[in-house]
């Protein structure tokens, strides 16, 4: 596979002690035995998300065909899929902004992205492992239920984990790509609602998603929220 690791990802560490999602899932692909390439040249890269979400067209579009390009070389003309470690940055490479050319356009069609959630669940449907004896929480970003993967989210987290909970009603976290920085008063009304639909108990427990912006914006003094590929590093390395 070839890994893309989104911006967001180069630039935050996954959790409070500085673990790299990007060592994070190299450790994983080790333990399945799976070989991820990561291109050259990606560090000035990114989906183009904070340029398109402000209303930069022309500077988001000139981003999404640079990265496009890049990733069309290393994966050999969409030979090899493309796995991206964050749920909005896999939603935008599948639904770009108007306005790529058509030479982009055509290498696009070619290419094969794999959000970071069914890459996670292919690798770990025949691990025999017994669930981790933690009950945990689980939080789908926007993107996860706009592409569908909620459900594969939550079957993963059950082969990882002994007792998942999903709020019944999860709504956006209100984050926003960086929003929640600008206008915190938003996230905190936002998450309000999805923790509201928690139990005290179930407030202190791990929580997991597929974004580092919705994973901060999720997290509080009582909960903190981290990617979902540290849970299932360690349920690999489980016995």
């Amino acid at each position: 596979f070839i890994y893309y690791p989104s911006c967001i990802s180069r630039v935050f560490s996954t959790d409070s002690e500085n673990q790299s999602i990007i060592e994070v899932i190299g450790q994983i692909a080790e333990l399945a035995e799976i070989k991820l390439i990561i291109p050259d040249k990606i560090d000035n890269t990114c989906c183009s998300t904070p340029f398109s979400s402000k209303g930069y067209n022309e500077p988001g579009i000139d981003m999404f065909e640079r990265t496009i390009n890049i990733l069309y070389e290393a994966s050999k003309e969409g030979k090899i899929p493309i796995v991206v470690d964050t749920s909005p940055c896999t939603y935008k490479f599948l639904h770009p902004n108007d306005g790529i050319s058509n030479e982009i356009n055509t290498k696009l069609k070619k290419l094969k992205f794999i959000d970071i959630i069914p890459f996670l669940d292919s690798i770990t449907k025949d691990i025999k492992h017994k669930p981790l004896d933690k009950e945990i929480v689980v939080h789908p970003t926007c993107s996860t239920q706009k592409m569908e993967h909620a459900q594969i989210m939550e079957s993963l987290a059950k082969r990882c984990a002994k007792k998942v909970t999903i709020p019944e009603n999860s709504g956006c976290c209100g984050f926003a790509g960086d929003r929640g920085m600008i206008v915190p008063q938003l996230t905190i009304n936002a998450v309000k609602f999805n923790k509201d639909q928690l139990s005290s108990e179930q407030r202190k427990l791990n929580g997991y998603s597929s974004s580092r912006m919705c994973e901060i914006g999720m997290s509080d003094r009582e909960q903190t929220y981290t990617s979902i590929a540290l849970l299932v590093r360690d349920y690999l390395i489980s016995k």
